[in-house]
């Protein structure tokens, strides 16, 4: 049985994106899920380097950084030494 990889973008806002990553296969035309992951991500200077490098279809990223603009409007938060 071969998986196939099915992404859902949710609360795309100019802040803040939600990606869902799910694995299903075909069992006797019954579409069932083997793995799930869900990811969210801020529009800060890091979030949007993890997004670019996410490894889902291109058409997913220009969906988020078009909703996001050109410059983050999220401050990455400071580490304490």
């Amino acid at each position: 049985m071969e998986t196939q990889k099915k992404i859902t973008l949710h609360r795309l806002t100019v802040d803040f994106v939600e990606v869902n990553t799910r694995e299903v296969i075909d069992v006797n035309g019954k579409e069932i899920v083997v793995n799930n992951h869900m990811a969210a991500f801020s529009n800060s200077e890091s979030g949007r380097g993890l997004v670019d490098g996410l490894d889902i279809p291109q058409n997913f990223i220009a969906a988020i950084f078009d909703a996001w603009g050109d410059e983050p409007t999220v401050a990455d938060p400071e580490i304490p030494e």
